[in-house]
């Protein structure tokens, strides 16, 4: 009971509330922010590489969401996730996660934070992943 207690105290701290997350979609909608515009057609654009990119990489998956600024990517063969992450950092060259670290539900995923990264970057990041997967 005190571990469920826990995880909902986490979720309830640690997460933004639905009202707050509602919010700010209206303030990024709105063409009243004209910065604001602009940070979101770039995040689009460059989960649209990261979208593309990964389509290209077999044996890897990623349904894409309709936000965040980071891909889970599902491992669908491989080693485990924390012994693979290290070595994709050591041979590829791209700093990621093991999906394990933000819990059970990680197993068999990567995170790749995309948020702030410039799309040559990401381009050249998933081009290194379908050269080592390859």
């Amino acid at each position: 009971m005190i571990r469920q207690a826990q995880a909902g105290q986490a979720t309830l701290a640690i997460s933004a509330p639905a009202s707050g997350q509602q919010a700010v979609a209206a303030a990024l909608d709105s063409d009243y922010y004209p910065a604001l515009a602009a940070q979101r057609a770039a995040l689009i654009a460059r989960r649209a590489a990261l979208q593309a990119r990964l389509a290209t990489i077999p044996r890897r998956a990623w349904p894409a969401t309709a936000g965040a600024v980071f891909a889970f990517v599902r491992v669908v063969d491989g080693p485990p996730v924390e012994r693979l992450a290290p070595d994709l950092i050591r041979q590829a060259g791209v700093l990621l996660l093991p999906g394990t670290i933000f819990g059970a539900a990680g197993a068999c995923h990567l995170r790749l934070a995309y948020g702030t990264t410039p799309v040559p970057v990401l381009e050249t990041a998933l081009a290194r992943l379908r050269a080592y997967f390859a």
